[in-house]
Protein backbone atom coordinates (compact mmCIF):
# COMPACT_ATOMS: atom_id res chain seq x y z
CA UNK A 1 0.00 0.00 0.00
CA UNK A 2 2.79 2.43 0.88
CA UNK A 3 4.61 1.60 -2.36
CA UNK A 4 1.47 2.53 -4.29
CA UNK A 5 1.31 5.79 -2.34
CA UNK A 6 4.91 6.59 -3.26
CA UNK A 7 4.25 5.77 -6.92
CA UNK A 8 1.15 7.93 -7.06
CA UNK A 9 2.57 10.95 -5.27
CA UNK A 10 5.92 12.14 -6.50
CA UNK A 11 5.61 14.86 -3.88
CA UNK A 12 7.35 13.18 -0.95
CA UNK A 13 6.39 15.95 1.49
CA UNK A 14 2.75 14.94 1.16
CA UNK A 15 3.59 11.32 1.92
CA UNK A 16 5.73 12.22 4.94
CA UNK A 17 2.97 14.50 6.24
CA UNK A 18 0.40 11.76 5.67
CA UNK A 19 2.37 9.18 7.67
CA UNK A 20 3.38 11.72 10.34
CA UNK A 21 -0.20 12.83 11.00
CA UNK A 22 -1.27 9.18 11.14
CA UNK A 23 1.37 8.47 13.80
CA UNK A 24 0.35 11.58 15.76
CA UNK A 25 -3.27 10.41 15.69
CA UNK A 26 -2.33 6.98 17.01
CA UNK A 27 -0.17 8.44 19.80
CA UNK A 28 -2.97 10.83 20.79
CA UNK A 29 -5.45 7.96 20.76
CA UNK A 30 -3.22 5.92 23.12
CA UNK A 31 -2.68 8.90 25.43
CA UNK A 32 -6.42 9.52 25.59
CA UNK A 33 -7.12 5.90 26.46
CA UNK A 34 -4.46 5.77 29.19
CA UNK A 35 -5.66 9.09 30.61
CA UNK A 36 -9.22 7.77 30.84
CA UNK A 37 -7.92 4.58 32.44
CA UNK A 38 -6.14 6.51 35.18
CA UNK A 39 -9.09 8.88 35.67
CA UNK A 40 -11.24 6.05 36.97
CA UNK A 41 -11.75 3.23 34.56
CA UNK A 42 -12.47 3.06 30.88
CA UNK A 43 -16.20 3.14 30.38
CA UNK A 44 -17.90 1.90 27.25
CA UNK A 45 -19.19 5.32 26.25
CA UNK A 46 -15.72 6.87 26.48
CA UNK A 47 -14.20 4.12 24.34
CA UNK A 48 -16.95 4.53 21.74
CA UNK A 49 -16.51 8.31 21.71
CA UNK A 50 -12.72 8.22 21.30
CA UNK A 51 -12.80 5.43 18.72
CA UNK A 52 -15.57 7.24 16.83
CA UNK A 53 -13.56 10.47 16.75
CA UNK A 54 -10.47 8.59 15.57
CA UNK A 55 -12.42 6.86 12.81
CA UNK A 56 -13.98 10.17 11.76
CA UNK A 57 -10.58 11.83 11.38
CA UNK A 58 -9.33 8.73 9.56
CA UNK A 59 -12.24 8.95 7.12
CA UNK A 60 -11.52 12.65 6.51
CA UNK A 61 -7.87 11.80 5.77
CA UNK A 62 -8.88 9.10 3.29
CA UNK A 63 -11.36 11.40 1.55
CA UNK A 64 -8.84 14.24 1.31
CA UNK A 65 -6.19 11.89 -0.01
CA UNK A 66 -8.52 10.49 -2.68
CA UNK A 67 -9.68 13.96 -3.65
CA UNK A 68 -6.25 15.56 -3.99
CA UNK A 69 -4.50 12.50 -5.42
CA UNK A 70 -4.76 13.70 -9.01
CA UNK A 71 -3.71 17.25 -8.18
CA UNK A 72 -0.34 16.23 -6.78
CA UNK A 73 0.98 14.53 -9.93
Amino acid sequence: MINGLIDRTQNNKLLIGFIFTRLLLLIGFMFGMSFLYYQGGVHTFNVIAIAGGYLLVELIFILLHVRYRDGTR
